[in-house]
């Protein structure tokens, strides 16, 4: 699923899928059809500048918190607390 964001593409997600979309897209709050219809005809109803906004979003999002280069800090940032802590 990260991996497309990468491209700029919008993430349409339920809530399982554990992704906080903050401002670059949307979490469904149920996930029956009408829901889903409603968010995607939303999304394809609003203008070609809007897109592009949300898509340089979702790029940015994804250089921070999803791209291997974060995972790589994270992880180390995360490796460092832990030998702190044991020492």
């Amino acid at each position: 699923m990260t991996a497309v964001l990468g491209f700029g593409v919008i993430p349409v997600v339920s809530q399982e899928a554990g992704i906080d979309t903050d401002d670059f897209g949307f979490t469904l709050a149920q996930k029956d059809s009408k829901t889903i219809a409603g968010t995607v005809q939303w999304i394809a109803s609003q203008d070609e500048d809007w897109h592009k906004q949300m898509s340089q979003r979702v790029f940015a999002a994804y250089q921070v918190k999803f791209s291997q280069q974060a995972f790589l800090k994270h992880f180390k940032e995360m490796l460092i607390e832990f030998i702190v802590a044991k020492e």
